[in-house]
Parts: C-alpha cells; structure tokens; sequence
C-alpha cells in the first residue's frame, strides 16, 4: 500500500493497538515504499509511544520481485484494508487470487471482484473529506469518503483469525472466480470489445 490517508492506515493502527496486546500471537506486516504522503512510519511510531504494549507490526519498505510478494501474502492469514476509496484495489485482487481472505470496507471499487465470493466487508459511514486533504484533482472539497467503523473492523480481524479454516476454504473460491474474470486472456477480451465498440461506433 501507498499508505495514504485514503488507504486507512490510522484506522488499521488505532484498531490493530485496540484488537490486540504485545502478548498476542499476532503481527501485522505493512508492505509499503517510502514517498511524501506515506503516514505508517510516523503513525506506528505514534502508536508504540503511546501503548508499551503495542501488538507486533513489521513494516516492509523494501522493493520485492513479483514471486517474493506473492510468496509474503501466501505467508499471512489475511489481507487487511481498511481504505476510505478505491478506484480498482490492485493489492486486494492479488490477495484474493492468491486464494488469501480480504477484510476490507464494503464500499467502492473493490467490490467489483470481490463480491463474486465470499470475503469480510467492514462497515462504514461517509464522511466529507477534511479540506486539508482535498487537492483539487483528485479530492474535491466538499465530496466524500468512506470511514470504516472501527469496532466492525476489529471483530472481522477476530473472525478471520479464529476461523481461519472457514475463511481459507471461502477464499479459494473466491480466487477461483477472479482469476476467471481478471485473467490477462479476460482483460484482453475486455479490452478488445471496447475498442471494437468505439472503432465501429
């Protein structure tokens, strides 16, 4: 992930710290790559200062080849995005054509796919985006996004882990249809029919 406010990330810390304790089994790993508006380093920081008993985060700044990515989320028990907007959600794609369970908010661009099997939608609310964050392209002052609610986000981490068996057998039917629909030989045919309906428009 970018780690954009718009991906969530203070709402994935705040309820990861309020999930789980140091103590835990658990470790959240944050696959992501240094740029201007990437808040997960200052934010876990935050995080950890402020909880002595901060459940594990691992976070991951390293580029990695396609195989060390797949072979990373293969690792896990989930994918976990807790975004306010998605034009696509290219990381939630490859986790559920990995046949890996996606805990994400039910709203926008990813339920594209990922409703064409079963997964863990979170809860939201719209909320107008702060102006401090509207740039005047893509975020318009006055528009709105979605805010996960956070107790719902913390229940579907809970399920996930406490049925990761129920889940893993949903997820590899899911991934079952979106390599079906999202296949290259797919996205070429799709491509090739919209073109042929604009050359012969």
């Amino acid at each position: 992930s970018s780690c954009f406010p718009r991906k969530g990330i203070d709402v994935l810390l705040r309820a990861w710290g309020r999930a789980f304790i140091a103590e835990d089994d658990v470790t959240l790993i944050i696959k992501t790559f240094p740029n201007p508006h990437n808040e997960a380093r200052v934010l876990l920081e935050m995080a950890r200062d402020e909880n002595d008993g901060y459940p594990n985060v691992l976070l991951i700044e390293d580029d990695l080849t396609n195989e060390e990515l797949k072979a990373l989320m293969m690792a896990c028990d989930a994918l976990v995005a807790p975004s306010r907007g998605e034009g696509f959600g290219l990381p939630m794609l490859e986790a559920a054509a990995c046949g890996l369970p996606v805990v994400a908010t039910n709203w926008s661009g990813h339920l594209d796919f990922l409703n064409l099997g079963k997964w863990l939608p979170v809860d939201f609310s719209l909320s107008h985006i702060p102006p401090t964050r509207a740039d005047g392209r893509i975020f318009i002052e006055g528009s709105s996004w979605a805010q996960p609610k956070e107790q719902d986000f913390k229940d579907k981490l809970n399920q996930v882990l406490k049925n990761k068996r129920d889940y893993t057998k949903s997820a590899a039917d899911l991934a079952v249809e979106v390599r079906k629909h999202f296949c290259q030989s797919k996205i070429n045919e799709y491509y090739d029919n919209f073109l042929k309906e604009i050359i012969n428009a």
